[in-house]
């Protein structure tokens, strides 16, 4: 086996630094490429989060305008069942007055 000079070393460990260098440099560029993408969402995250918001905001109104209207009909059906039971109650006594007078008077 031949022996090897210091100049094979040094051409060796020079090869190896470059492909060092080649790395260093790719993995800075996908470290760029990885921030930008980054950047991005967190840009479209903050979008889609101020979308959402106003959306939620917009059907969180509805809704309390819908639960709003559905109070009212609900008192408004009460009046007119309250209303129909005192009627009611006011015809039966009526009618039981009637009758115990003409049972009672003649």
């Amino acid at each position: 086996m031949a022996e090897r000079s210091p100049l094979d070393y040094s051409d060796r460990i020079g090869r190896l630094e470059g492909i060092t260098e080649q790395i260093n440099d790719r993995l800075g560029s996908l470290e760029r490429r990885i921030d930008s993408v980054k950047s991005d969402l967190e840009a479209q995250i903050g979008s889609l989060k101020s979308d959402l918001e106003s959306q939620i905001g917009s059907l969180k109104s509805d809704l309390e305008r819908r639960i709003d209207r559905l109070e009212d009909s609900h008192r408004r059906d009460f009046r007119w069942l309250l209303g129909t039971m005192i009627g009611m109650w006011a015809t039966m006594m009526g009618l039981l007055a009637t009758v115990t007078v003409k049972v009672f008077s003649g």
